[in-house]
């Protein structure tokens, strides 16, 4: 593999949503339109992925709501055929509320984080087509699941 397309040395890119968020993504990973306002970005087997889609709620939704959406988002993991969630914690930092898990299910490995700031949702998942590949793509997967803003405008135009 060209070095320049391994995992923490490849350029990255970003990605602008019309909700306003953004996220980084390798800039060489094909990007694929998702049904109803979301992308995916895969390096080619479709296993492998990141993935963003925001869904505007009509609601806001505030700390007291993280319980039930807290309990629906594991009951939804757990409920998948062969799953194991791996870990999970709730995000609270003020303006921003969430919940993240890792999850293991028909020997892939996923990290999906669900994101409430005001009245909008954004999922972000970061999948591998195995543990493995996983793995060797954590170093491109957190950008993206940690570097993501909410307000697209304050990000420059150019790929880092």
């Amino acid at each position: 593999m060209d070095p320049r397309k391994q995992p923490g040395q490849t350029p990255l890119t970003i990605h602008r949503d019309p909700h306003g968020v953004a996220l980084l993504y390798p800039a060489w990973w094909q990007a694929y339109t998702m049904p109803q306002s979301g992308m995916l970005f895969s390096p080619g087997n479709l296993d492998t992925f990141i993935s963003v889609d925001v869904t505007p709620l009509g609601t806001r939704v505030v700390p007291e709501d993280m319980v039930e959406l807290e309990r629906g988002f594991l009951t939804a993991l757990r409920g998948m055929p062969n799953s194991d969630v791996l870990e999970h914690r709730r995000i609270d930092t003020g303006p921003l509320l969430g919940m993240e898990a890792q999850q293991r299910f028909d020997g892939k490995k996923r990290w999906i984080r669900l994101l409430y700031r005001g009245e909008l949702q954004v999922r972000l998942i970061a999948q591998g087509a195995t543990e493995q590949e996983f793995d060797f793509w954590l170093p491109s997967f957190e950008p993206a699941m940690t570097g993501y803003v909410f307000d697209a405008a304050a990000m420059p135009l150019e790929s880092y």
